[in-house]
């Protein structure tokens, strides 16, 4: 799945895609999984089932990042509510 990376101060991302908001779970044993990856940036994940929860929630296990957040996505972060988000 691909989608922009909203983090969280947390620890629990959200990724954004064609999907819906989804929250994620890192499974990796990578604790470092998100460190270099900014607010805005555009990622594929592979996951596990998507849960049909309200947010809905996945379990990831590998995270590729395809495209630093540009301008248009920056712009589009800053209008999401901050409550909780690292952006």
């Amino acid at each position: 799945m691909e989608g922009i990376l909203l983090k969280s101060n947390s620890g629990e991302n959200l990724i954004i895609s064609d999907h819906g908001t989804i929250t994620m779970s890192n499974e990796t044993g990578e604790e470092e999984l998100f460190d270099d990856l900014k607010s805005g940036d555009n990622i594929e994940i592979t996951h596990d089932e998507i849960a049909e929860s309200y947010p809905a929630q996945t379990v990831i296990y590998s995270c590729v990042l395809i495209e630093r957040g540009s301008k248009e996505t920056k712009g589009y972060i800053r209008s999401t509510p901050r409550n909780g988000l690292d952006v």
